[in-house]
């Protein structure tokens, strides 16, 4: 990733804690966050035995807690890929036994869909934003902005601080991910500590399963741009998938997509999403923005559909 396309998170690292561009960056430091550090009790829905193999978590919407309540952790990991800095918050959690081991596995069906890992199709898309001004100007300032499975949410972090989105979703499978992954990751990216509570107000949190979340009034027709990444991978989850994206689109709104081509052992692939997408609405119009051969991984593509 280029200079230009760094992600940075607004830490104070120690100049020893510095790494060299060449380096293979493996090592992780230790960096405070904000005071006023606070315990919450942590109820895991990935440890859930209630659960059966065909039950799905139900919608929820996740209350903004008060700006005093927010920082759930004294210190996150903070580890580098490439030029890029992120939170690993896996290693911590499974290690103060907050998350089982089943999240040594990327997905586990219906209990945890991979929301703790940082995956190579949102980190495309904050490249993408970051050097499309013009996208960013035509579809993200002032519109609404929902991010599904969104993780880090580095896009939706994106949108919401140097976009000037005028409001932003994030959903998660994971109510977990949302409160100990992307709230305090939208803090840690916040360079002014007193605008934390404004910029809060204009987001919103969501976890659960899409079958359930489609359903919910909250969501209907509000959203000018969704944005999803590595979410394509199951061919059985796009009907859920689709549903919500149309029952949360806006008339004339616009799906970015960062996905691999082809999701090997998983079944799913840009192409089978196109053709499923264009059988339930003939009329929608689909561009590839951006194919990304990097040799890292298989094929990357950022895809963009337009809604009537």
């Amino acid at each position: 990733m280029s200079d230009s396309a760094i992600f940075r998170f607004n830490f104070s690292v120690d100049d020893d804690d510095e790494m060299s561009d060449d380096a293979d960056h493996t090592e992780s430091t230790n960096v405070s966050f904000h005071p006023s550090i606070i315990t919450t009790t942590f109820h895991s829905s990935m440890n859930n035995s209630s659960l059966s193999s065909e039950d799905t978590l139900p919608f929820e919407i996740v209350n903004i807690p008060k700006l005093e309540d927010i920082n759930y952790l004294k210190q996150f990991s903070i580890e580098w890929r490439g030029l890029m800095k992120y939170i690993n918050i896996t290693t911590k959690l499974q290690h103060e036994q907050h998350i089982s081991q089943t999240t040594n596995s990327d997905i586990v069906k219906n209990k945890y869909e991979g929301g703790f890992k940082l995956w190579e199709c949102s980190e495309d898309l904050v490249e993408f934003l970051m050097n499309d001004s013009k996208f960013v100007n035509d579809n993200v300032k002032n519109r609404n902005v929902l991010e599904l499975g969104c993780g880090h949410a580095l896009p939706s972090i994106y949108c919401l601080l140097q976009g000037g989105a005028k409001k932003c979703a994030f959903q998660d499978y994971n109510k977990e991910v949302i409160q100990l992954l992307t709230i305090p990751n939208l803090l840690l990216n916040i360079s002014q500590h007193e605008i934390i509570s404004t910029t809060l107000d204009k987001c919103q949190f969501f976890s659960g399963d899409w079958s359930k979340m489609s359903e919910h009034s909250i969501i209907q027709k509000d959203y000018d741009l969704i944005m999803m990444s590595d979410t394509i991978y199951s061919v059985d989850s796009y009907d859920k998938l689709y549903r919500v994206i149309r029952s949360a689109i806006r008339p004339g709104g616009k799906l970015l997509v960062g996905a691999k081509s082809y999701y090997f052992g998983c079944g799913g692939s840009t192409q089978q999403f196109i053709n499923f997408v264009k059988q339930k609405d003939p009329h929608v119009q689909i561009e590839t923005l951006k194919d990304i051969r990097d040799g890292v991984s298989n094929v990357r593509e950022i895809l963009l559909f337009t809604f009537e």
